[in-house]
């Protein structure tokens, strides 16, 4: 079941309990919610891997021929556009075109690996911390709530637990492009089978997971937004990406 698994009266009662604050209600609720419905019934029909971590500046160094300074090399590869995405998984497949054929997660299959079996709205239950994964946990300012110390910034991958199937950083550290085009009615039409909303026209790429510099009500397994380029500021400073493979049969292309 994708999306966000909780009636609407939940997350409002939610919001309102860790904001305290009913005249910010209505903008959350819109930003951070009726996109994420209604949850529908997904399956997935071909087999794919995912990769562990998001993509480090490491790896893109090796694969682009570019030089990140030492103590940046785990951490994940940010502020990339879908244009540099594409180009460093062209390059990527060239390299590995008889094993593997590398791209993008689609929502669905993200969402599927980030619950890893999981019902809850997160995969270790409803409630987080920044012990759990780096975000901003001063959102809630100025009522006082708080969810923990924040770091404000991407760090090296794997700084937290993995998930049940061991991927780690699927909540925080960096907002992660996926596939589809970002289309925020998509779930009241989308296909059981393998959807994907494929980019047409003028707009935005989805992301999923989000970053160092977001709150709690975008972490969850459920939560969508926008990656790779961000209204009126151009490229997204935090976005990165995962990938996934899928295996190939010798000589295929």
């Amino acid at each position: 079941m994708m999306g966000f698994n909780s009636s609407p009266e939940f997350l409002t009662e939610r919001i309102l309990e860790k904001t305290g604050d009913p005249l910010n209600n209505g903008d959350l609720i819109n930003q951070f919610m009726f996109r994420d419905y209604p949850q529908h019934l997904v399956e997935i029909t071909k087999p794919f891997f995912v990769q562990t971590t998001e993509v480090t500046n490491a790896q893109w160094d090796k694969v682009m021929g570019a030089k990140t300074p030492h103590g940046e090399a785990l951490k994940p590869k940010v502020s990339v556009s879908v244009k540099a995405v594409k180009e460093f998984i062209a390059k990527l497949n060239k390299i590995d075109k008889d094993e593997y054929v590398y791209r993008l997660p689609t929502e669905a299959e993200w969402e599927y690996a980030a619950r890893a079996n999981t019902k809850s709205l997160y995969y270790f239950g409803n409630e987080i911390t920044t012990r759990n994964a780096n975000f901003d946990g001063n959102i809630g300012f100025p009522t006082g709530w708080f969810f923990g110390q924040s770091l404000i910034k991407p760090i090296k991958v794997k700084s937290y637990d993995p998930n049940p199937w061991g991927l780690y950083d699927m909540y925080g550290n960096a907002s992660e492009l996926c596939a589809d085009w970002f289309d925020g009615f998509y779930y009241t039409y989308s296909p059981i089978k393998d959807p994907v909303r494929l980019p047409e026209g003028d707009g935005y790429y989805a992301g999923k997971g989000r970053s160092a510099f977001t709150g709690w009500t975008s972490l969850m397994s459920g939560q969508r937004g926008i990656a790779g380029k961000l209204p009126f500021s151009g490229e997204d400073p935090v976005s990165g990406f995962r990938l996934v493979a899928e295996k190939v049969g010798r000589g295929q292309k």
